[in-house]
């Protein structure tokens, strides 16, 4: 009787020690700690990740069965909340155009502080001055006569990559190259 009792405290114990907290070596990190939530960029607004399925219908019912469907994963990308009209488009290109135009006019003001120099919009454009004449579409490229901005005179920045050598490069060129 006396083995039944230390068997049966024995067992009790084990299921008391068993049905304890449970860690088993894992790293969990601070658990008090809120959930990470993204930050979405000033005007802008999440569009997420999804399938789309594009192929024949359920009421296309002779192909039904012979083509596939196809499926495309989309990444999920930031989108502008509002939408632009085409005034507003319009206002922002004559905005660049004019800031082209003072910039090839020296019309700039310098900050007295920090000596940086920026665009004085006080300043009237004469569209007429032969200055700005590089601006424009010149002999044969204009079309019917017309005076028209060149738009390989706008001034942006871009990256090229080239997908094929950068797959099969393996690490074996500099970072920088």
């Amino acid at each position: 009787m006396k083995n039944l009792l230390k068997i049966a405290l024995a067992l009790l114990v084990l299921v008391a020690v068993a049905c304890g907290r449970k860690e088993n070596g894992q790293l969990l990190g601070a658990l008090d700690r809120p959930a990470w939530k993204g930050i979405n960029p000033f005007g802008m607004i999440y569009v997420p990740s999804g399938t789309l399925h594009i192929g024949p219908s359920d009421q296309d019912v002779s192909n039904t069965f012979v083509q596939r469907n196809k499926s495309i994963s989309i990444a999920g990308f930031y989108m502008d909340d509002t939408e632009i009209t085409n005034n507003e488009y319009r206002q922002f290109v004559y905005w660049v155009r004019d800031s082209l135009a003072h910039s090839y006019l020296d019309h700039y003001i310098e900050d007295e502080e920090t000596g940086d120099q920026r665009i004085d919009w006080e300043y009237e454009i004469d569209w007429s001055d032969e200055t700005l004449a590089d601006l424009y579409y010149q002999g044969d490229d204009r079309f019917a006569g017309k005076k028209e901005l060149n738009t390989e005179k706008l001034e942006y920045e871009y990256e090229w990559y080239d997908w094929q050598r950068a797959a099969h490069d393996q690490g074996k060129s500099p970072r920088n190259a």
